[in-house]
Protein backbone atom coordinates (compact mmCIF):
# COMPACT_ATOMS: atom_id res chain seq x y z
CA UNK A 1 0.00 0.00 0.00
CA UNK A 2 1.03 3.70 -0.93
CA UNK A 3 1.75 5.98 1.80
CA UNK A 4 -1.06 8.74 0.85
CA UNK A 5 0.30 12.11 -0.05
CA UNK A 6 -0.73 14.46 2.17
CA UNK A 7 1.05 12.23 5.23
CA UNK A 8 4.40 12.28 2.36
CA UNK A 9 4.18 15.96 2.60
CA UNK A 10 3.58 16.25 6.42
CA UNK A 11 6.71 14.30 7.03
CA UNK A 12 8.55 16.44 4.34
CA UNK A 13 7.83 19.53 6.21
CA UNK A 14 8.22 17.74 9.73
CA UNK A 15 11.76 17.10 8.36
CA UNK A 16 12.65 20.37 7.02
CA UNK A 17 11.02 21.81 10.53
CA UNK A 18 13.51 19.88 12.30
CA UNK A 19 16.43 19.64 10.53
CA UNK A 20 16.68 23.55 9.49
CA UNK A 21 14.01 25.74 11.65
CA UNK A 22 15.18 24.40 14.57
CA UNK A 23 18.65 24.52 13.88
CA UNK A 24 18.44 28.34 13.08
CA UNK A 25 16.35 28.67 16.08
CA UNK A 26 18.83 27.37 18.62
CA UNK A 27 21.73 28.80 16.68
CA UNK A 28 20.12 32.21 16.96
CA UNK A 29 19.47 31.87 20.93
CA UNK A 30 23.12 30.77 21.60
CA UNK A 31 24.06 33.95 19.94
CA UNK A 32 21.23 36.22 22.16
CA UNK A 33 22.58 34.29 25.37
CA UNK A 34 25.93 34.62 24.21
CA UNK A 35 25.56 38.72 23.60
CA UNK A 36 23.82 38.67 27.02
CA UNK A 37 26.49 37.65 28.71
CA UNK A 38 29.33 39.44 27.32
CA UNK A 39 27.02 43.21 27.85
CA UNK A 40 26.82 41.67 31.47
CA UNK A 41 30.42 42.12 31.42
CA UNK A 42 29.88 45.76 29.94
CA UNK A 43 27.18 46.69 32.11
CA UNK A 44 25.56 44.92 35.03
CA UNK A 45 21.97 44.74 34.61
CA UNK A 46 19.01 42.23 34.45
CA UNK A 47 18.49 40.31 31.28
CA UNK A 48 15.12 41.30 30.87
CA UNK A 49 16.86 44.94 30.19
CA UNK A 50 19.42 43.45 28.36
CA UNK A 51 17.38 41.92 26.32
CA UNK A 52 15.59 45.60 25.72
CA UNK A 53 19.03 46.60 24.23
CA UNK A 54 19.52 43.86 22.22
CA UNK A 55 15.84 44.36 20.72
CA UNK A 56 16.73 48.73 20.65
CA UNK A 57 19.97 48.29 19.23
CA UNK A 58 18.38 45.69 16.20
CA UNK A 59 15.37 48.08 15.73
CA UNK A 60 17.09 50.75 15.84
CA UNK A 61 20.01 49.74 13.27
CA UNK A 62 22.47 50.42 16.10
CA UNK A 63 21.45 53.85 17.42
CA UNK A 64 20.59 54.85 21.15
CA UNK A 65 17.29 55.41 20.92
CA UNK A 66 15.97 58.71 23.33
CA UNK A 67 13.93 56.39 25.50
CA UNK A 68 16.71 53.73 26.31
CA UNK A 69 18.98 56.44 27.07
CA UNK A 70 16.74 58.06 29.85
CA UNK A 71 15.92 54.55 31.15
CA UNK A 72 19.40 53.33 31.31
CA UNK A 73 21.72 57.14 31.41
CA UNK A 74 24.68 54.57 31.68
CA UNK A 75 24.13 53.86 28.02
CA UNK A 76 24.69 57.39 26.50
CA UNK A 77 28.58 57.64 27.39
CA UNK A 78 29.95 56.42 23.88
CA UNK A 79 32.50 53.92 25.18
CA UNK A 80 30.24 51.49 26.37
CA UNK A 81 27.18 51.77 23.82
CA UNK A 82 29.68 51.09 21.65
CA UNK A 83 31.36 48.34 23.26
CA UNK A 84 27.94 46.55 23.67
CA UNK A 85 27.22 47.21 20.18
CA UNK A 86 30.40 45.23 19.10
CA UNK A 87 29.13 42.50 21.45
CA UNK A 88 26.26 42.40 19.97
CA UNK A 89 27.66 42.35 16.10
CA UNK A 90 30.35 39.51 17.51
CA UNK A 91 27.85 37.49 18.68
CA UNK A 92 25.69 37.48 15.93
CA UNK A 93 28.72 37.23 13.36
CA UNK A 94 29.06 34.23 14.45
CA UNK A 95 25.76 32.87 14.97
CA UNK A 96 22.72 32.85 12.80
CA UNK A 97 22.19 33.86 8.73
CA UNK A 98 20.18 37.33 8.54
CA UNK A 99 17.27 35.60 7.79
CA UNK A 100 17.48 33.77 10.90
CA UNK A 101 17.70 37.06 12.59
CA UNK A 102 14.95 38.48 11.28
CA UNK A 103 12.58 35.43 12.33
CA UNK A 104 13.34 35.76 15.70
CA UNK A 105 14.12 39.40 16.01
CA UNK A 106 11.68 42.07 16.94
CA UNK A 107 8.90 42.90 14.24
CA UNK A 108 10.97 45.29 12.64
CA UNK A 109 10.94 44.17 8.80
CA UNK A 110 14.18 46.04 8.04
CA UNK A 111 16.03 44.11 11.07
CA UNK A 112 19.37 45.84 11.81
CA UNK A 113 21.25 42.39 10.81
CA UNK A 114 24.10 42.01 13.08
CA UNK A 115 26.48 42.24 10.73
CA UNK A 116 25.08 38.76 9.39
CA UNK A 117 24.96 39.45 5.75
CA UNK A 118 28.51 38.13 5.02
CA UNK A 119 26.96 34.30 5.39
CA UNK A 120 24.08 34.75 2.99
Amino acid sequence: MATPRPVTYLAHVLDRTIREDMSDGSLYMRSHISARTVIKDIVEMPDMQIDRIIRSAETNLGTLSNVLSKEIPILEESSIWDAILKAIEIAFRSGPKASTVKKYASGNPRGWQFKCEMRI
